[in-house]
């Protein structure tokens, strides 16, 4: 496998920042040029981390620094003092954090959209979407009722089950997993479930879950 290759992008979408042409440790990437002055008058973060990560690109063994932004849904990228947003593209649909080794993946296919952890890999793929919501200042009217500042607040994940096409949106509720599942899955996923006391609300119920599918 080639250590370093150039990858040339063209960016199709509507820009709403200043575009680049920038090379990063063996990658060339036409990206955007973001702007990270914001208001600090907030409480929490909109990033899954704050810290850049050394991260490898697709199956490269090309490393570059960068962050998540959920509440945007966009990756982050740092050369220098500068800060470029990654293109969604196939070409950099795959993301894996030198720190732990977590995957962050890209997905565009019709149903899926947007960046998602991948939790387990195999035909029964399980993805995480983290999800960060912004809450706007309250301010108090009165001296009774206390204000709150704005404040970026992490919401409960969503779990996908993705088998090719078919996508399974996760909640609590085992029968609407097992009535989403083809037919000769149906049964020996409920005994499983049964038999294993899987909660779907628990994230290492569900990675034991689809290692079972995967089996």
């Amino acid at each position: 496998m080639k250590t370093i290759f150039m990858f040339m992008l063209v960016v199709l979408s509507t820009i709403f920042h200043a575009q680049d042409y920038n090379y990063y440790n063996g990658l060339y990437v036409v990206s955007n040029k973001i702007n990270t002055e914001e208001d600090k008058n907030f409480v929490g973060s909109p990033y899954y981390n704050p810290k850049y990560i050394s991260s490898k690109i697709g199956d490269t063994q090309n490393y570059l620094p960068i962050r998540y932004n959920a509440f945007l849904d966009k990756v982050e990228i740092l050369n220098g003092k500068d800060v470029y947003e990654l293109p969604k593209s196939k070409e950099f649909s795959k993301l894996t954090f030198k720190t732990n080794g977590e995957i962050l993946l890209y997905i565009n296919d019709g149903i899926l959209y947007g960046y998602f952890i991948e939790l387990v890999n195999g035909n029964s793929q399980l993805l995480k979407k983290i999800k960060i919501s912004y809450q706007k200042e309250v301010v108090s009217n009165n001296g009774l009722l206390k204000g709150l500042p704005a404040r970026y607040e992490i919401e409960k994940p969503i779990y996908f089950i993705k088998n090719g096409d078919n996508i399974i949106k996760l909640t609590k509720k085992s029968d609407e997993l097992i009535n989403a599942l083809p037919a000769d899955k149906k049964d020996v996923i409920k005994d499983f479930v049964k038999t294993n006391k899987i909660k779907l609300t628990e994230e290492s119920d569900l990675i034991k879950l689809v290692n079972f599918l995967n089996k």
